[in-house]
């Protein structure tokens, strides 16, 4: 064997170190793609289920939500409007969140849809509706518009939805 074939062979040998390491890399670049979209979503959803936690937990807070998400005008002092608003900027800066995250494709599906249904049911308050007039431009011009396309007809709230025909407790 001379050293041409000797050569040739070693550039056969390290293009194939080449490919072999090229397609190593795709394989990391993609498992950490998919790590990188797992961990935008727990981030976004840990902010949400924060906030149900809180609702659960937080003496008065669940009463604040279901009389806030009800009207505005249910709240009984300034105190309780602050708190319930507060709550819904938990939400919807989460919701805001993940809307960018799903549209630069770095969430999935499942995790667009776990954030997306509480909050359309939430945006079906007519306390949500009246805050949000107010409260729009705390938000990006892109989500607010996605907002206001999807605003459905106050129909109703979450608290609603848990115990279907049952009155809500008088105070």
């Amino acid at each position: 064997m001379n050293w041409e074939a000797i050569g040739a062979i070693g550039e056969v040998v390290g293009a194939a170190g080449v490919i072999i390491s090229l397609l190593y890399l795709a394989g990391q670049v993609r498992s950490n793609a998919k790590a990188t979209s797992h961990a935008a979503a727990q981030a976004v959803l840990d902010k949400l289920n924060g906030l149900i936690g809180q609702l659960a937990f937080a003496p008065g807070a669940g009463d604040i939500w279901a009389r806030g998400l009800s009207g505005l005008g249910e709240l009984r002092n300034k105190e309780e409007l602050v708190r319930f608003s507060s709550m819904l900027m938990q939400a919807f800066w989460a919701y805001e969140e993940v809307y960018h995250y799903y549209n630069d494709g770095q969430v999935e599906e499942w995790a667009w849809l776990h954030a997306r249904s509480p909050i359309d049911n939430m945006m079906r308050g007519p306390g949500f509706q009246e805050w949000w007039v107010t409260r729009c431009d705390w938000f990006g011009t892109e989500f607010c518009a996605f907002l206001n396309e999807r605003m459905p007809e106050p129909t109703g709230t979450l608290a609603d939805d848990f115990a279907p025909g049952v009155a809500a407790e008088d105070d």
